[in-house]
């Protein structure tokens, strides 16, 4: 089973981005206050680095502290980016 399946909302941020569905392997990490980052996995499990803007400044950490379906940024970890040039996933697709 891919690590990918293995992944569900009980254990993963899970979130749709140009109409694709991703999920994080770790739990998303404030780098500060206003910008949280996670790595997340696309079905064929590559890997993707995100960052989303903090929109509830009420809410610490979880679902409810940033919009996790518009990602600011979401590129493929150095890695795969070498592994394969059309990873880049383009929300405004």
């Amino acid at each position: 089973m891919s690590q990918f399946k293995k992944l569900n909302k009980r254990n993963s941020t899970v979130f749709n981005f140009a109409n694709e569905q991703f999920r994080t392997i770790q739990n998303p990490i404030r780098i500060n206050n206003e910008t949280y980052s996670a790595v997340a996995l696309y079905y064929i499990d590559n890997e993707y680095e995100g960052e989303w803007e903090r929109i509830n400044f009420n809410s610490l950490d979880g679902p409810g502290a940033c919009d996790w379906d518009n990602p600011l940024i979401l590129k493929p970890s150095y890695e795969d980016a070498l592994m394969d040039n059309n990873l880049l996933i383009n929300g405004d697709n």
